[in-house]
Parts: structure tokens; C-alpha cells; sequence
């Protein structure tokens, strides 16, 4: 969630450059998707939006994030 001198976080990165692969790793590793949100829905491709909507709706959330969340644990079991 760290912010750039403009306030952007990597999360702000993902949406503006429409990686939705990378979007749902900082989402499932904890970053605070609402920063992004706005602009998600603003600019972000149909498949980033896809990827915040399953984040903000609990039992919704996008297959992306599912698989996304398995990686983040097998990251974070091997350190």
C-alpha cells in the first residue's frame, strides 16, 4: 500500500496498465484494494474490474483471486 509522491500504490499500477494477473497477487497478498477502486472502475480492463468486484463482494470473488491467494500462501510458506 505504499503510495508514490502522486498517491498512487503498485495496486493504482496494475489498473492502468490492465495486468489483472498482477492485480489479484497484490489483492490476495493484502494490498487494500479500495485505493484503487475508483479508478478501476474508471479505466481498469473488464477482467480488473472483474477482480475488484470479487473483492469487494465476500462469496463472489473472481477465480483469478482464488488462484492468486493458493500462490501468495505457496510464496509465503517457502520464505
Amino acid at each position: 500500500d505504499a503510495e508514490n509522491l502522486d498517491g498512487a500504490t503498485p495496486l493504482h499500477f496494475t489498473v492502468f496498465n490492465r495486468q489483472a494477473k498482477a492485480a489479484a497477487l497484490l489483492v490476495a497478498a493484502g494490498a487494500d484494494f479500495s485505493l484503487a477502486q475508483d479508478d478501476a472502475a474508471a479505466v481498469g480492463s473488464p477482467e480488473v474490474k472483474a477482480i475488484f468486484q470479487g473483492a469487494a463482494q465476500a462469496g463472489h470473488e473472481h477465480p483469478m483471486l482464488k488462484a492468486a491467494a493458493i500462490r501468495v500462501d505457496k510464496m509465503r510458506v517457502q520464505s
